[in-house]
C-alpha cells in the first residue's frame, strides 16, 4: 500500500510514528498524527472517529528460547504469574492494569520484543511482529486460549480530519481483506 501511496502522492511528507492504544489517540488529539491503526478500544473520545478494519492481528505469548518456560509442553496461566511479564503500558494510560506477578512495562511492542529476546520474561506480542522483526530467538508458549485474534480500527480526529492523502490511506486500509477470513 505504501508503494501505491508513494506513486499517487509523490510530494507528500510521510512520517510513521510508533504509538499504541491511548498514545495514538493522544497524538491525534494533539494534531501530531493524522490517522492511526490501533487495537479496537471499548470506547473512543467523542472527537475521534473509528472504523473497524477487516484485518485482525494474531497475538500470542512469547519467551526467549533459552527460558525455562520454553521447554514446557504446555504452560498454565498460573505458571505465567511466577515469571516476569513484559507488559504493554502506554505513556498516557493512567490506570494500572490488574496483573499478577512481577511486571516490567514498555510503551511499544518493539521494545517488549527486544526485552523478551534478551530473556527478561514473557510477553504478549503480535505474531507478525515476531516473524518480521524478531531474530528467531523467541518461541511461542503453548498456553490454553492462545493465540488470540484482536480486532483493529483505523482512527482519526473529527476536529482535525486528514487531508485527501490521509483519507486515501484510510480507504485503502478499509479495503484490505484478512487472508485468514477467506
Amino acid at each position: 500500500m505504501l508503494h501505491a501511496f508513494s506513486a499517487r502522492f509523490p510530494d507528500i511528507e510521510f512520517e510513521c510514528l510508533i504509538a499504541e492504544d491511548e498514545d495514538a489517540i493522544d497524538l491525534l488529539k494533539a494534531q501530531r498524527a493524522h490517522m492511526g491503526v490501533i487495537r479496537t478500544q471499548p470506547h473512543y473520545p467523542t472527537e475521534i472517529s473509528a472504523l473497524r478494519l477487516h484485518v485482525k492481528t494474531e497475538m500470542a505469548i512469547f519467551v526467549a528460547a533459552q527460558h525455562a518456560l520454553a521447554q514446557q509442553q504446555s504452560v498454565s496461566p498460573q505458571q505465567l504469574t511466577t515469571v516476569r511479564q513484559l507488559y504493554l503500558n502506554t505513556y498516557t494510560r493512567t490506570e494500572r492494569q490488574p496483573k499478577e506477578g512481577i511486571i516490567w512495562s514498555a510503551p511499544s511492542y518493539l521494545m517488549l520484543l527486544e526485552m523478551a529476546e534478551q530473556g527478561f520474561g514473557w510477553s504478549i506480542l503480535p505474531r507478525w511482529l515476531v516473524a518480521q522483526f524478531g531474530h528467531q530467538v523467541l518461541v511461542e508458549l503453548p498456553v490454553a486460549g492462545w493465540p488470540q485474534l484482536i480486532e483493529m480500527d483505523v482512527v482519526w480526529s473529527k476536529q482535525y480530519p486528514p487531508e485527501p492523502a490521509g483519507f486515501w490511506m484510510i480507504d485503502n486500509l478499509l479495503m484490505q481483506k484478512d487472508p485468514t477470513l477467506s
